[in-house]
């Protein structure tokens, strides 16, 4: 016996609710919802303190081209 499965996938990558007075023509409030950015973060006497964005946009370079690479890393004066 042969089961037939389907799955219907949809992805909204950005969802905004917004509530408008039409009488006055103004917006009230706005509330947005999107998917978080990537941020590299260093620890710290167990504080986490993020990255400079030039150091995190070459560390997210070097992760994209070799995910599974277990080598450690050094940029300027920080070794990941």
């Amino acid at each position: 016996m042969n089961s037939i499965c389907r799955r219907l996938q949809i992805g909204i990558p950005d969802v905004g609710l917004s509530i408008v007075n039409d009488l006055k023509r103004e917006e009230l409030i706005y509330i947005s919802l999107n998917k978080s950015k990537i941020q590299w973060v260093e620890m710290k006497k167990s504080r986490m303190k993020p990255f400079s964005f030039d150091i995190q946009a070459r560390l997210e370079e070097i992760y994209r081209t070799d995910p599974n690479n277990q080598t450690k890393y050094q940029i300027n004066q920080y070794r990941v």
